[in-house]
């Protein structure tokens, strides 16, 4: 299976514009990735634009589920993960663990989250009308990775997004953005 390409829409792309991923324990390139130039990143955001208006509206029981199914992926596929974050930031096997966990302990507290929150109600004063607060997505959200914790960023930015209902675009940093692209190779599956 080729790792370089990009998810977008709900399909993997690739462009012409390629980009080494160098090991920095070792100095060795471990990949050639794709690397979204003005039309593909124009294309992610109006795909993430056309999402808006299907994930904002889903229930939050069927967001829960889709992320405890993210998880469930991400579990089953922690080693090539930690292969990822170990083969782009250099660190060691052992240093690989709790960027792991952040990741899928994240999917795990926002999902749990999200179930638990109520909006506040209102209290009128007299008595004589009903108050109601609705919380509804922002919108889009674009993330943009730091290179040396590249799965706990991923959790950070992807729970809270996918929990409150929001799209949300990915762009890692160029020095580690492995795990980024295997990450959306599972939730292609």
């Amino acid at each position: 299976m080729n790792y370089s390409e990009m998810y977008i829409n709900g399909e993997l792309t690739g462009s012409s514009f390629k980009f080494e991923v160098i090991n920095p324990a070792t100095d060795d390139v471990v990949e050639e990735i794709s690397v979204a130039d003005k039309q593909i990143a124009s294309q992610a955001l109006s795909a993430a634009k056309q999402a808006e208006t299907t994930w904002g509206k889903t229930s939050i029981a069927e967001r829960v589920t889709w992320m405890k199914k993210l998880r469930s992926k991400l579990i089953e596929n922690q080693h090539n993960l930690r292969m990822a974050v170990h083969l782009e930031t250099g660190k060691s096997w052992a240093g690989t663990e709790e960027d792991y966990q952040s990741l899928v302990n994240s999917l795990e507290f926002y999902a749990e989250e999200i179930k638990r929150y109520t909006p506040p109600g209102l209290n009128d004063i007299d008595g004589s009308h009903q108050h109601t607060l609705r919380h509804l997505p922002v919108g889009v959200v674009v993330a943009y990775l730091s290179w040396n914790f590249p799965l706990l960023n991923l959790g950070f930015k992807l729970g809270p997004a996918l929990a409150s209902g929001c799209p949300i675009i990915l762009k890692p940093s160029l020095k580690a953005p492995l795990s980024a692209i295997w990450l959306a190779h599972y939730a292609n599956k």
